[in-house]
């Protein structure tokens, strides 16, 4: 995984360097910024929820200290139930410490896991739009022919340089999607795996942990979606090349181009699209099939 990655990695970065054309750039850049939005919102959410789900037990250590009870203390807790052999009055602010310390710890290097996957998709997806914009001078140039305002073979070659620039790019995303493929689709099983035990495994008998497990479920769904979506993006990116081709007007074309563009028209006609461990598809379907289920088994569960 990270030798395909890492050239993955090197190639997005040889892009930026081949990338000449003003308004090609201009779309990557769009791109891009969607996705630095995205991870900012979804990193700073999920590092605040895990903060928010780990000191919530530390409520009552503080309020020991503020309205102290006239008859004891209140009950410590830890974020979540763990043994470690020994007394946890006595040592539990080192534990709780310890706790605080690697639960936002873990949570930064998953984070930060899915915030590479969401950046490469969004590359992707950037690509994709420019087979789009590519196949749009192909359409312009084709109409140009149509209304007579430059001549036929003139006209066609440009079309035909386009076609072929288009073609090329498109064959590099689908080998980008190839390479996130084998990258990813395992490691996701296993996380969306572990995410519907957790979902399902919640238990809310105790009132006071009731906000900080419903906290903890709706950050399951948002990280659930945030790795869905990308997914769902690249089947509807690759889904817009198909209509690309079909309206280029490429019936004003020579039999050359036609024949490039027919090539790309029948590729594009399968989706490109993400799996989790070969048994499903990331797509917004999915995500709704797996939370509904999930919800659904967590209510049985605590009815």
């Amino acid at each position: 995984m990270y030798v395909t990655l890492k050239t993955l990695l090197l190639k997005i970065a040889q892009d930026w360097k081949q990338f000449n054309d003003k308004d090609e750039l201009k779309i990557m850049h769009k791109y891009t910024e969607y996705g630095r939005q995205s991870i900012t919102l979804y990193s700073g959410y999920m590092i605040t929820t895990v903060i928010v789900f780990l000191s919530f037990p530390m409520a009552s250590p503080v309020l020991d200290l503020i309205m102290p009870l006239k008859n004891g203390t209140r009950p410590k807790n830890l974020p979540y139930y763990a043994e470690y052999g020994i007394d946890l009055e006595e040592y539990y602010y080192p534990l709780m410490a310890q706790s605080l310390v690697g639960g936002v710890g873990t949570i930064v290097v998953l984070v930060s896991f899915d915030l590479e996957f969401i950046l490469i998709v969004q590359h992707v997806i950037g690509l994709f739009s420019l087979v789009n914009f590519r196949l749009k001078k192909v359409e312009k140039m084709s109409e140009e022919i149509e209304n007579g305002k430059v001549i036929f073979v003139k006209g066609d070659y440009l079309a035909y340089l386009y076609t072929i620039s288009a073609i090329d790019l498109h064959k590099k995303v689908v080998e980008y999607i190839e390479i996130i493929e084998d990258s990813y689709n395992l490691a996701w099983l296993i996380i969306m795996s572990l995410n519907m035990f957790s979902l399902i495994k919640i238990k809310l008998n105790d009132p006071n942990d009731l906000f900080r497990y419903l906290f903890g479920m709706f950050s399951i769904s948002i990280h659930f979606y945030y790795i869905f979506l990308p997914g769902q993006k690249i089947i509807n990116s690759s889904e817009e090349v198909f209509h690309s081709c079909y309206a280029c007007k490429w019936y004003n074309l020579s039999e050359k181009t036609k024949n490039l563009i027919k090539i790309m028209l029948l590729r594009s006609l399968k989706p490109c699209y993400l799996t989790g461990g070969k048994m499903f598809t990331m797509s917004m379907d999915t995500y709704c099939s797996m939370m509904k289920t999930g919800l659904s088994v967590f209510t049985v569960l605590n009815s």
